[in-house]
């Protein structure tokens, strides 16, 4: 009896972790809402004025798409922290995206799994249309300041070497305008090199590297270095 339950429990134990190994990600129904907005930014930032309204800053990747919220335009999904430049965040937490199946804005689909992403973060809060809509709330959940204008790509070259792509470039123009003297150098690798990291964003996600060509680029590390320095300044 003792080796017929050892053996039962090897056999849950077995299909368990085979389980867990087969785990097919979850994806949004669309990259694409069915019509694009045309909304206006509720605000410009330079890369230090986002570091500073953000209540976090961290680097992330996008897990399973959750659901959607179509009456207020948000995605939601899983994701975990990679590294947390300021604030505290939970290691896995909700975000919460503008843009959905009903409409997204120009040259910024809904994410999906496998992202890698520096992002400007602040809670989402829906209280003040609680009283009037049955919204999808998490307590967890965070948002992107300013929409679309402060997200963050990353991806990497066949070395290893990661790079972050402002894919609109507002922030990188924002902070050459406001603090030319203060702002991280923008990266310029080699041919070679953006051949590689444009074909390891193909692979990371093929919708955006088909919308975000000519983004402005940084090393990871430089902006890391200017993050550090940042935080220096507010303590």
């Amino acid at each position: 009896m003792k080796k017929f339950l050892s053996a039962l429990l090897a056999a849950v134990l077995l299909l368990s972790a085979t389980a867990c190994a087969a785990h097919e990600p979850v994806l949004p129904p669309s990259r694409w809402g069915e019509g694009e907005a045309q909304g206006m930014l509720p605000r410009t930032y330079s890369l230090s004025e986002a570091y500073d309204a953000a209540e976090v800053v961290a680097l992330v990747t996008v897990g399973d798409w959750l659901e959607e919220e179509l009456i207020t335009g948000r995605t939601f999904f899983r994701t975990t922290v990679q590294k947390v430049y300021k604030g505290d965040i939970p290691h896995e937490f909700v975000l919460a995206q503008e843009g959905c199946s009903t409409w997204t804005y120009r040259n910024y689909p809904v994410f999906t799994y496998g992202n890698q992403l520096l992002l400007f973060l602040i809670k989402y809060d829906v209280s003040m249309y609680r009283d009037t809509y049955d919204l999808v709330e998490y307590p967890d959940a965070y948002e992107l300041i300013s929409t679309y204008s402060t997200v963050m790509y990353v991806t990497q070259d066949d070395s290893g070497m990661s790079y972050v792509l402002d894919a609109l470039g507002v922030m990188t123009e924002w902070s050459q305008i406001n603090q030319p003297t203060d702002c991280p150098a923008v990266a310029h690798p080699g041919q070679e090199q953006l051949l590689q990291i444009r074909d390891n964003l193909t692979k990371q996600d093929p919708v955006l590297a088909a919308i975000a060509p000519s983004g402005d680029l940084y090393r990871l590390t430089d902006l890391e270095d200017y993050f550090a320095r940042l935080s220096a300044d507010y303590t």
